[in-house]
């Protein structure tokens, strides 16, 4: 962890009354003193502050501050990017990197960290679901029937069965 003399600080130009460190910290100027804002934590592990801007509170993400603040705007196309180091909480400069939305999903393969099956929070079937479904179908049930016993689409099934969805499942 590197001391307090190694962290710098920068300001954006549409923030201000703000400044940020490399660390990831987040700092606020009133009445002549600076304090550190604390923030919250979305479910996926990323940081946020609310910071006012216009006149009203709004919320930003942490890792862009550092990014927009350290290296410079978001490149069109661009999106950032927690590597090497997979924890989305650890907002500190060289753990962030302005990449494609290609980069940022291999890096989450890498790491693990990509919502797949059950994790995603859209997700109407679970692991145990997709076995069933597809020892269903071998023992000669339609993907109608399926379907409507799963209350998902035909189409659902249809991937599922196909092997286009639910791929970490083993067969």
């Amino acid at each position: 962890m590197p001391d307090a003399d190694s962290i710098t600080y920068r300001t954006l130009p549409h923030l201000p009354g703000y400044r940020i460190g490399s660390d990831g910290s987040v700092w606020s100027e009133r009445r002549g003193r600076w304090k550190r804002l604390k923030g919250g934590q979305l479910p996926t592990g990323h940081r946020y502050v609310n910071l006012v801007l216009d006149g009203r509170s709004r919320p930003f993400a942490i890792h862009r501050l550092v990014l927009e603040a350290f290296i410079g705007p978001c490149p069109p196309g661009m999106e950032c990017c927690h590597y090497p180091d997979r924890n989305p909480n650890n907002n500190r400069l060289e753990n962030l990197r302005w990449g494609t939305r290609r980069e940022n999903i291999q890096d989450a393969i890498r790491h693990d960290t990509l919502p797949r099956g059950s994790q995603k929070w859209t997700a109407k079937l679970n692991e145990a679901d997709v076995i069933a479904i597809r020892w269903l179908r071998v023992q000669g049930w339609t993907c109608k029937r399926i379907a409507d016993v799963f209350y998902v689409s035909f189409e659902a099934i249809r991937r599922i069965v196909k092997g286009t969805a639910w791929r970490h499942v083993p067969r």
